[in-house]
């Protein structure tokens, strides 16, 4: 049987330290590549909202399991069986959450639940039947949750649990004699009575050993593209009356089996502290695993990827006459990639970012053409990038020109005159300008999360390798 208010808030209590911190004085660890998060008092109101709508959609499925009652007395012995209990009517009482020192504490007061059960009363040969309604009011649940760490990886601890019924009233709704069913109504009551306040933290208890056993034996968090986070804790978390703090380490996994980067991490409510380490290591993976290919599937270059030009149309055999003679009638693949690791430092105008990019050609297919015919040597001018958040997005802004630098690594297709490190200077430029410009006006859709946005204001700040998140969340 599930746990009338509870086990929705155990989730709800573990999403939320993974998305929230709101302490800028919180210091950052020595330790690189650290982030240390605080779950403030702030989060619990947005917190109770939403565990208010799963418990409204939790608890009409909720159902108290069969009564089976025996009484014997000198007339002889009499049995009842009800069958299970369904939820015919249902306010919601009111949650509250706090911090204690031992964890996170949920609290119910008031609300009205009424069930429902056929039953059937034997005496000897003689069956009884029926309908029998309860009506329990002033629900009242208090329970302490908290976080702590096994083999370096999350636990949960029910630390206590407690259900009580201001009020519970039975009524039989006919169809069995009123003086034998009434005699059986007080029993039943304390049936129900055990059943909620007893039933519901030992349910709750066994829910906690179920996601228990799944927090020991899973410990990656898919983030998409096929990369997977990986993470141990460090710490025990701490706990105070004004908020949570824990820290832990992440290894970011690449096409699951291949580990790339090993960071630490520490998680303080409504912003995040990052260390520089932190956005670099994660450059690191793209570096060693993502590039950029320029291909003919695109129709609008097409045409300007083929070694052998049409009348009256540009094309790369134009840039490398000796690629037209050796290989005619074809078309090119061009692969951009990082030369070496990208690099961002956080200053106080903005995000930095250092990068150094190869630019490879190849017959078409270049997967089954493996030879490089050519390679650029691209060094972009360092850019300095702003990021906004607005109206649920994340939106980024270049404001100085970018410039480059081309050399050649090598060519067997012919040297790199100055007009070909020219025309490649300016289709960069303009690529680079429309992919900015698009993010500029359009931004990042940042994901809403069971009807929970970013609050406005939010900002972005940065300074000295460190970038501030202060962000709030609201209720849609």
């Amino acid at each position: 049987m599930k746990a009338i208010f509870c086990i929705i808030s155990i989730l709800i209590f573990l999403k939320f330290f993974w998305i929230y911190s709101n302490d800028p004085k919180t210091k950052i660890s020595e330790e690189p590549g650290t982030v240390k998060i605080r779950i403030n008092k702030k989060v619990l109101p947005v917190a109770e909202i939403f565990i208010q709508k799963q418990i409204n959609n939790e608890v009409p499925n909720f159902k108290i399991p069969e009564i089976h009652e025996k009484k014997c007395r000198w007339y002889g012995c009499v049995r009842f069986n009800s069958n299970v209990w369904d939820v015919i009517e249902y306010h919601p009482p009111q949650i509250n959450h706090t911090y204690s020192t031992l964890g996170f504490a949920i609290t119910t007061n008031g609300g009205m639940i009424r069930f429902k059960s056929h039953y059937v009363l034997k005496y000897y040969i003689p069956k009884f039947t029926g309908w029998i309604t309860i009506k329990a009011e002033g629900i009242n649940f208090k329970t302490i949750l908290s976080l702590y760490m096994v083999k370096e990886k999350y636990q949960i601890r029910l630390t206590s649990c407690d259900v009580s019924i201001n009020d519970l009233k039975m009524r039989n709704s006919g169809g069995s004699i009123s003086d034998i069913i009434n005699h059986y109504l007080p029993s039943v009551a304390r049936d129900i009575q055990r059943t909620i306040s007893g039933r519901a933290c030992s349910e709750l208890q066994n829910n906690i050993n179920k996601v228990n056993n799944i927090l020991l034996n899973s410990s990656t968090i898919d983030i998409g593209k096929g990369y997977k986070l990986n993470y141990e804790l460090i710490e025990q978390p701490v706990y105070s009356r004004d908020y949570v703090e824990f820290v832990m380490k992440l290894k970011f996994l690449y096409e699951e089996k291949r580990t790339i980067i090993t960071t630490n991490l520490g998680f303080s409510y409504t912003s995040k502290k990052c260390s520089v380490d932190v956005f670099n290591n994660f450059l690191d993976i793209a570096h060693h695993n993502l590039m950029a290919i320029i291909t003919k599937d695109n129709p609008e270059i097409a045409s300007n990827l083929r070694t052998s030009c049409e009348f009256f149309s540009a094309c790369i055999g134009d840039l490398f006459p000796k690629l037209g003679k050796l290989y005619p009638n074809n078309t090119v693949d061009i692969l951009i990639h990082t030369k070496s690791k990208p690099n961002i430092t956080f200053a106080n105008d903005g995000i930095k970012l250092d990068i150094d990019l190869f630019a490879d050609i190849f017959i078409n297919p270049w997967k089954n053409n493996t030879k490089s015919l050519a390679r650029l040597s691209i060094k972009p001018s360092i850019i300095t990038i702003n990021a906004i958040i607005s109206k649920s997005k994340l939106f980024i802004d270049v404001k100085q020109d970018i410039s480059f630098e081309i050399d050649e690594v090598f060519s067997e297709i012919g040297s790199i005159s100055w007009l070909v490190s020219f025309i490649f200077k300016l289709v960069l430029k303009s690529a680079v300008q429309n992919f900015i410009r698009g993010y500029a006006e359009q931004g990042f859709e940042i994901p809403n999360w069971q009807n929970l946005s970013i609050a406005e204001p939010s900002k972005i700040l940065t300074s000295n390798d460190t970038i501030f998140f202060d962000t709030d969340l609201t209720n849609l």
